[in-house]
Formats: C-alpha cells, sequence, structure tokens
C-alpha cells in the first residue's frame, strides 16, 4: 500500500497537470515490495507494475475512484486500471 505522506483523502476536482517523469523517490513509497518479486516471472513483474500504476494514480489523483479490475483476479479486460473524476463533471480514463 501506498504510504506517501502526500496521500489525502480530501475529494478535489482540481485535475493536476500531466505528468511526463516520475520520481524514483515518488514511486518507492508506492510499492515499497519490490524486492519480495520473483523478476524471472512475468506474471509477478506484471502484477507489480499493475499494483504500481494503481498506488500511484490514488496519491497522484486524490478524491477519483480509481480502480483495478484485475486486483482479486484477471479481468481479461482491454484495461487493468480505471480513474474516474469526481463529480459533477465525471470523466473517465
Amino acid at each position: 500500500m501506498c504510504t506517501s505522506s502526500r496521500i489525502s483523502s480530501t475529494t478535489t476536482t482540481t485535475t493536476p497537470p500531466p505528468v511526463t517523469t516520475v520520481a524514483a523517490e515518488d514511486l518507492r513509497v508506492c510499492v515499497p515490495w519490490w524486492d519480495d518479486v520473483d523478476a524471472t516471472d512475468p506474471r509477478a513483474v506484471g502484477r507489480w507494475g499493475e499494483a504500481l500504476v494503481y498506488q500511484y494514480l490514488l496519491q497522484r489523483y486524490p478524491g477519483w475512484r480509481v480502480t483495478w479490475l484485475n486486483e482479486k483476479k484477471e479481468s481479461s479486460a482491454f484495461y487493468d486500471i480505471k480513474l474516474e473524476s469526481p463529480p459533477p463533471h465525471r470523466r473517465v480514463v
């Protein structure tokens, strides 16, 4: 679970500016269990990557709904994570 002190449960409708580069320390706080991943197992690495993106989006977009479709089991959807802005102008990314 992401342990960054920058995570807020406050709802906001402001969209953060686009990010092209993410600092390593911002990612490190989101997925502290990298040492437990078998880097030779493509499925484990893929799951780790999805978890990283999920936790990062929770941190980056407070107040938005972030859904990790494959959190419990493989969904076979065309995407792994859904991001929805808060009402009243709901956007799905």
